[in-house]
Order: C-alpha cells, then structure tokens, then sequence
C-alpha cells in the first residue's frame, strides 16, 4: 500500500513578534512508502513535489540506501522506502537535519552579530570589546556543541545519513570560514594590542629617561650648593682663624 508522509519546517524573524504571516520557508521532509523495491517516476515526482513544489529531482539524483531511497539538500529531505518499520529510520533524518539547522541558525546568529559589530567598529573600547566577545563565542560553540561528526560512529545507517546532510547543507565549510573571518580579526586585534604596549613601553621608557635626566640635574644642582655652602664655611673658620691668631 503506499503512503506518504509531509512536515513544514518555517524559520521566524529573531527580533520579531512571533507570527504565521511572516516567516522563511525553512525545511521540509517527505516520507514516501513505495509500492516497489525501487520508486516510481511518479513517486519520486509527487515526494519531490511536496518538498520542492516543482518535480525537478529525478530517479538518478537520489541516493540508494540498504533500506531507501532518498535526497537531502537546501529545500528540505526526501526518504523513499518500500520495507515495513521505517518511520523510525527517518525519523531519525529528522532529528539530525534539525541538529544541521540548529548547528546553521547559531552560525547565522554570530556571523550576524560578526557582520554588524565590522561595520560599526571605530577606535573605541566599545567596538573592539565587541569583537573580542563575538571571538569568544564562537570559540565556545566550536568547544561545546559544534561536531564535525555527532553521532557514534558504530551507527554506520546514521553515520552516512549525517554526512549526507553536512555535505547538502555545507555546514563544515560554512563553520570554518566563519572561525576563519573572527581568527583574523582576532589576530589584527592582537597585532593592534602588541603595537600600543610597545608604544606605551616606549613612552614608559622615555618618561623614565627624562626623569632620571631631571634628577641627575637636581644631584648637580644639590652638589654645587653643597660645594658653595662647603666653600661658604671654609671662609667663614679662616676669618675667625685670622682673627684669633692676628
């Protein structure tokens, strides 16, 4: 008997009132249950039609399963399957594909915040505390949840279902560059830190330079004084000398 199955994923304005009239279309997933082993033209049309609203996918453009069919890419997943009991197969392709979308709207976040504190950086504290922010988290995110592989590896079925989706949805790539654009911006910053405390050690220096200049001109100074006073009080115990003796 065939069946399918259809779900609509929709992505909402962030700084928006949440609302049905305005959203993206995000994702969707379509599960097909075949008459035959391998799908018909006309189920691969009416499954990708569901996803897509056109029947561009083909036969030849699905990947062959153990125990489907199928197609993964920006518009959404499509799961063929002609065996008994595999809901629960994609049901799994939805959790990961919900994990790839997580993964994409955190880096879309920070790469937003990344984008807007670039354009609004001045020489200001501010700006620059901003960017070294945006630096930390996206080295959190890498630390804590971002997985080139998160799922055990002994699961060969979602092992490839994973790499499938990262590979559809580029999410590796797109991760690095992102890493990649805040490492550099990073290091400049670091550059620009290195240069201001050699600067600030240069002025320390100089200030110190002229300090120990103007002391050595008052230990002159203290030391002709104390010449004259010296000078000052042999002429005085000469006179007296004079006086006693004449």
């Amino acid at each position: 008997m065939q069946s399918w199955y259809s779900q609509d994923w929709y992505k909402f304005n962030e700084n928006k009132k949440l609302s049905w009239t305005e959203y993206d279309d995000l994702c969707r997933l379509a599960l097909m249950i075949t008459k035959t082993e391998k799908p018909s033209n006309e189920e691969v049309k009416v499954t990708c039609a569901s996803v897509r609203d056109s029947k561009s996918i083909q036969i030849d453009d699905l990947w062959e399963a153990s125990t489907h069919y199928g197609h993964i890419d920006g518009r959404g997943l499509m799961f063929l399957t002609h065996m008994e009991k595999q809901e629960v197969h994609f049901q799994r392709h939805i959790i990961l594909l919900a994990l790839a979308h997580a993964y994409l709207g955190a880096i879309e976040s920070i790469n937003n915040k990344l984008s807007q504190a670039i354009s609004l950086t001045t020489e200001n504290e501010k700006s620059i505390q901003e960017l070294r922010n945006i630096y930390l988290q996206i080295a959190k995110f890498n630390a804590r949840y971002m997985f080139s592989q998160p799922v055990k590896r002994s699961s060969t079925s979602l092992t490839m279902a994973w790499k499938r989706i990262e590979k559809a949805l580029n999410i590796n790539e797109i991760n690095y560059e992102l890493t990649e654009q805040i490492n550099m911006i990073h290091y400049i910053l670091k550059i620009d830190d290195d240069e201001k405390q050699a600067k600030q050690e240069q002025l320390r220096q100089e200030a110190e330079r002229i300090e120990a200049k103007q002391n050595q001109k008052i230990s002159n100074w203290l030391t002709v004084i104390g010449v004259v006073i010296s000078i000052i009080g042999l002429i005085s115990v000469f006179k007296d000398l004079k006086e006693l003796l004449f």
